[in-house]
């Protein structure tokens, strides 16, 4: 088998403030323009309104080292795609930093590929790599005026 094109985007992986959830539709339209895509999975994070010792939650405040988050995520990203098989393999990954409210959107991944095994796959493996890697840390804000740091899960 040829060797695997692999395509990561976008050039910086963190962005300020909540992500728009149009933003999947918009990758999904530059994968579709690609004939070798033959499934895409992707995945968009929530905050929830998790009851918390410290009073419900009503956003997370997230900050991170930002150059060693970028390097991390893009590791990681070239990492874990090296186990998959595919003629191509495009990954969107994005994560928020600062203050992103219930029902806001802190992260985003896209991975479009050959056949749906490898997106559903890889789409997953990236998530759980970054929330397990990755140097972001998430300050969970309570309606009580209280906060915890989010442990991740």
């Amino acid at each position: 088998m040829a060797k695997t094109e692999l395509i990561i985007e976008p050039d910086r992986f963190l962005t300020e403030g909540p992500l728009p959830g149009e933003r999947i539709s918009q990758v999904l339209s530059r994968l579709s323009a690609d004939p070798r895509i033959g499934g895409v999975s992707s995945f968009a994070g929530l905050v929830r309104a998790d009851e918390t010792d410290a009073g419900r939650v009503s956003a997370i405040e997230f900050t991170a080292h930002r150059s060693m988050a970028e390097r991390s995520i893009g590791e990681l990203i070239e990492r874990t795609a090296d186990g998959y098989e595919s003629p191509v393999l495009h990954v969107y990954a994005e994560h928020a930093l600062g203050r992103v409210s219930v029902g806001e959107i802190p992260i985003i991944i896209v991975v479009g590929a050959s056949h749906r095994p490898e997106a559903f796959g890889l789409c997953r493996d990236v998530l759980e790599a970054l929330k397990a890697e990755v140097p972001i840390w998430g300050k969970e804000l309570t309606d009580t005026g209280g906060h915890q740091w989010k442990v991740n899960n």
